[in-house]
């Protein structure tokens, strides 16, 4: 089920139920039967493009007090459905992968880029324990396996970032 269903039915529930929002009683926290669907679109709002959901969170907002509001924004309590927290999670994916799908556009356009990382040679394992000076034990270690340690050098600056620009 996507995220834009579950809200969709969130919506409905609170449109069918509109008399337990209406009740003047509750102005700090919704009634019980209509918590999760209130926690999850307030906090689903900000965090996606819909104009509606955005809107709804902001009467929301109004109806309800001010900390109830921030709390649920950052699921505090754990009132927020959970299937909605998931959908909405930002996934970064690995800088491995990231470097893979350029490596792969430059080969295609013939683009003379290198993601800048040393790849180390096949069978080679990097070293957690190099020191970063120059040893000779440190290169002539091998590991368990037979394979021979490397060190890795962090990514080199591009020309714009020498120049300050």
């Amino acid at each position: 089920m996507s995220a834009w269903t579950l809200h969709q039915l969130y919506a409905e529930l609170l449109l069918a139920r509109f008399a337990l929002l209406d009740n003047p009683a509750s102005t700090t926290e919704p009634d019980p039967g209509v918590k999760e669907a209130v926690c999850s679109i307030m906090y689903a709002a900000p965090r996606t493009e819909v104009r509606e959901l955005q809107v709804l969170r902001d009467i929301l907002m109004h109806k309800y007090s001010r900390d109830f509001a921030i709390a649920t924004m950052s699921n505090e309590h754990g009132d927020v459905n959970e299937r909605v927290v998931k959908k909405l999670e930002i996934f970064r994916p690995p800088p491995e992968l990231i470097d893979g799908y350029l490596d792969a556009i430059s080969e295609h356009y013939k683009v003379g880029w290198t993601s800048g990382r040393e790849q180390a040679p096949e069978g080679a394992v990097p070293s957690a324990e190099f020191d970063g000076g120059p040893s000779d034990e440190a290169a002539a270690a091998t590991d368990a396996a037979g394979g021979e340690k490397v060190r890795l050098v962090p990514a080199r600056t591009s020309s714009l970032t020498a120049k300050g620009r």
